[in-house]
C-alpha cells in the first residue's frame, strides 16, 4: 500500500510518502523553495517524495490531503448565519477555500494522473499523526492549533487502530490564535515568532492585574472572548483595540523588550497552560490512559509539553515532531492507508524513531559545492572527533550530514553547533550567526543515557519539551540554560555519527553534550544543499563547515587546513 499525503494553501506545505505505515520519505515545500513557511502547492516536495524513493504517480494507491474544504466552507457561513462577526468566521482562509476544492485537478495537470483521493479531515489527520507516530496502541491525543475546518482543539481516543473523537472546540474558539494575537502585540510576527514569545515569557514576573485580564480574555474551557480578537480577511490583526487598552500599545519590531512586554508574555504563556492541563485532566478522566500524544502547532509550545506530566495524571508523553501543519501530510496518508488496506489503518507499524526523511547529497555533491564557491577544504577521516576538537577550541561549527530533517527542528543532521558551558558564547552565536533576539535560548543535545542525570523532567529525541537542568549542573551548561533554570533537550543515540561527535566532546570536557541550534539564518528555512550551507558559511560567523567527512574553512576564521588531512587509495590529495 504505497500513499501519498500532502497538505497546501495554508502553512507550511509538506509531502509525506507512506509505504505499509512506513514514512519512507518526507519533505516541506519551504526546504526546496527556499520561502519559509510557505502554503504553496508542493509540487516540488511531492515529486522529490516519488523520485528519490523510485516511484511513479501510477505506483501511488492513494494519494490524500488534509482538508474538507467545502465542510469549513459551510460550516464559517452558518457561523455567520448566527450573528458571528464575518471577519472572524472566515478568518484568514475565506479565498483558500476554492483553491483547496480545486486541488485534485491541480493535481492531475501537474502530475497527468490523479489516483484514487481521499479528503481527510485536518484535525483527524493531525490526530493520526501522533497516534501512529508514537508507537502505542491506546493513547490519549490531544490536538490544539489556529483551526482546520472549524476545529480549533479536539481530543481523541486511539485504541485498536481508530480514532474516536471526544470533545471539540470550535473556531473562532481558538488557543492558536490566541497565542499568536500575544505574539503580535509583542512585535513579533505571527503565525512564524510563537517560539520567540515562549522564549520572551521566561523573563517575566507574576502580575494579578494582567493575568486577570488574560482570564477575562480567555476562559479555561478554551472559549475567547471575540471582543478581544480582530482577524481580518488578508491576515493583518490578531487582536482588538481592547489589547491596547488593557496593556497598553503593543510594541513595535524596532523598539525595545521592557519589564511589561516580558511580564504580558509571562501571563499568557501561563494561561495557556491552564487551559491546556485542564483540558488533559478531563481527557485522561474519560479515556483512563496514561499515556498522550500531542500535536497541532500548539505542541510547539514545548514549555507546555515539558510540565505536562507533574501537571496531568499522564503517565507518558510524546509530542509529534513536525506538530505544525506539515505533520498533517503524514497523518493523512496513514488515514488514506487506513481507509485503503484495512490492516495498516492507525495501528502502530512501529514508533516513529528517526526524521531523516528528506533530501540527501553525496560526497561528490559536496565537493562539487566547494569547487563552486573556490573555498579551502580538506577531507577528514573521523568527522565526529575533528569537529568536536574545534568545539573545544571555540568554533562554531556547520555540521551537515546525511538526509534532510522533517519538521522544525534540527536534530543533528542540518545543525550549528558550540560548546555549551560559556554564555557568551550564547550570545556569539545569537547575534553574528542567527541574527536574532539576544534573550532566545539555544537547545542541548545530549547522550541520551546522560540525559536524567543533567535534566530532570521527559527529555526526547525530537526536543520537543522543556525541562528543569538540575541545580548543580547549571553553571557547567550556561549556554544551554535558560533564565529561568530550564532547556529544550534533545537526546542522541551514542552510536549515531552525531552521537560520536558529542562523546567526543564528553572525553575531552566531562559535558555530554553540545549546543545545537538549526542550520539557517533568520528568516530562511532551515539548509537543504551543501550549496545552501556554504551560503550560510560565508555569510555569518560559522567558522567551519562539515559536509559529509569534508571539512570546509571560512575565509578569515583563523583555521588552517593540513593537520587532519589524509590521501584515498588512489593516493591523490584530498585537499581539494
Amino acid at each position: 500500500m504505497l500513499t501519498l499525503g500532502f497538505n497546501c494553501y495554508m502553512r507550511d506545505a509538506a509531502a509525506v510518502l507512506v509505504r505499509d505505515g512506513e514514512v519512507i520519505r518526507a519533505v516541506e515545500e519551504e526546504r526546496l523553495s527556499r520561502i519559509k513557511n510557505t502554503g504553496v502547492f508542493p509540487e516540488r516536495a511531492i515529486r522529490f517524495c516519488l523520485s528519490d524513493a523510485g516511484v511513479d504517480v501510477h505506483d501511488l494507491d492513494a494519494v490524500a490531503f488534509n482538508m474538507r474544504p467545502w465542510e469549513g466552507l459551510s460550516r464559517r457561513l452558518a457561523q455567520v448565519a448566527l450573528g458571528l462577526p464575518s471577519s472572524l468566521a472566515f478568518a484568514n482562509r475565506g479565498s483558500d477555500w476554492a483553491k483547496m476544492s480545486a486541488v485534485p485537478l491541480h493535481f492531475a495537470r501537474r502530475f497527468g494522473r490523479l489516483p484514487p483521493w481521499q479528503w481527510v479531515g485536518h484535525h483527524e489527520a493531525h490526530a493520526a499523526s501522533a497516534a501512529v507516530a508514537s508507537g502505542w496502541d491506546d493513547a490519549a491525543v490531544f490536538v490544539a492549533d489556529g483551526s482546520g475546518e472549524i476545529a480549533s482543539t479536539t481530543t481523541w481516543h486511539a485504541r485498536s487502530g481508530r480514532l474516536t473523537l471526544l470533545e471539540q472546540v470550535d473556531f473562532p474558539h481558538s488557543l492558536g490564535y490566541f497565542y499568536s494575537a500575544l505574539t503580535e502585540w509583542l512585535g513579533f510576527t505571527p503565525a512564524s515568532d510563537e517560539g520567540t514569545t515562549m522564549g520572551l515569557s521566561s523573563h517575566g514576573s507574576p502580575n494579578r492585574a494582567i493575568s486577570d485580564r488574560f482570564a477575562a480574555m480567555l476562559a479555561l474551557d478554551g472559549r475567547i472572548t471575540p471582543a478581544w480578537f480582530r482577524y481580518q480577511d488578508g491576515g493583518t490583526s490578531y487582536y482588538s483595540a481592547l489589547w491596547t487598552a488593557a496593556f497598553g500599545p503593543a510594541r513595535r519590531p524596532d523598539e525595545p523588550v521592557t519589564a511589561l512586554h516580558e511580564d504580558v508574555a509571562y501571563a499568557g504563556q501561563r494561561r495557556l497552560e491552564e487551559v491546556v492541563f485542564l483540558s488533559l485532566r478531563r481527557l485522561q478522566a474519560r479515556t483512563g490512559c496514561r499515556r498522550v500524544a500531542l500535536a497541532g502547532g500548539v505542541a510547539l509550545n514545548s514549555v507546555v509539553n515539558g510540565k505536562i506530566l507533574t501537571e496531568t495524571p499522564f503517565d507518558e508523553l510524546f509530542v509529534q515532531p513536525a506538530p505544525h501543519d506539515a505533520g498533517t501530510a503524514m497523518g493523512a496518508a496513514w488515514v488514506a492507508g487506513r481507509r485503503g488496506h484495512g490492516r495498516v489503518g492507525h495501528r502502530p507499524v512501529a514508533p516513529l524513531a528517526d526524521v531523516a526523511l528528506g533530501p540527501a547529497f553525496g560526497q561528490d555533491d559536496c565537493e562539487a559545492a566547494v569547487r563552486r564557491a573556490g573555498l579551502a577544504c580538506e577531507r577528514v577521516d573521523d568527522a565526529a572527533g575533528s569537529a568536536a576538537a574545534e568545539l573545544v577550541a571555540g568554533a562554531v561549527v556547520g555540521w551537515f550530514q546525511g538526509r534532510a530533517e522533517f519538521g522544525p527542528r534540527a536534530l543533528g543532521r542540518r545543525s550549528l553547533l558550540a560548546d555549551p558551558r560559556h554564555r557568551e558564547t550564547q550570545d556569539r552565536v545569537n547575534h553574528a550567526v542567527k541574527g536574532r533576539e539576544l534573550f532566545r535560548p539555544f537547545a542541548p543535545s545530549v547522550l541520551e543515557a546522560h540525559a536524567a542525570d543533567w535534566f530532570d523532567g521527559p527529555c526526547t529525541p525530537f526536543m520537543t519539551t522543556v525541562v528543569p537542568v538540575r541545580n548543580a549542573r547549571r553553571g557547567l551548561i550556561a549556554a544551554v540554560t535558560h533564565v529561568d533554570g530550564t532547556a529544550r533537550p534533545q537526546t542522541v543515540r551514542a552510536d549515531t555519527e552525531y552521537g560520536r561527535l558529542i562523546t567526543a566532546f564528553y572525553r575531552e570536557t566531562g559535558i555530554p553534550m553540545v549546543l545545537n541550534t538549526s542550520f539557517n539564518v533568520k528568516g530562511e528555512p532551515i539548509v537543504t544543499t551543501p550549496d545552501e550551507a556554504i551560503a550560510d558559511l560565508l555569510g555569518t560567523s560559522i567558522d567551519v563547515l562539515y559536509l559529509g567527512d569534508l571539512r570546509v574553512l571560512r575565509p578569515g576564521s583563523g583555521l588552517t587546513l593540513g593537520c587532519r588531512c589524509f590521501s584515498d587509495r588512489a593516493g591523490r590529495s584530498d585537499s581539494l
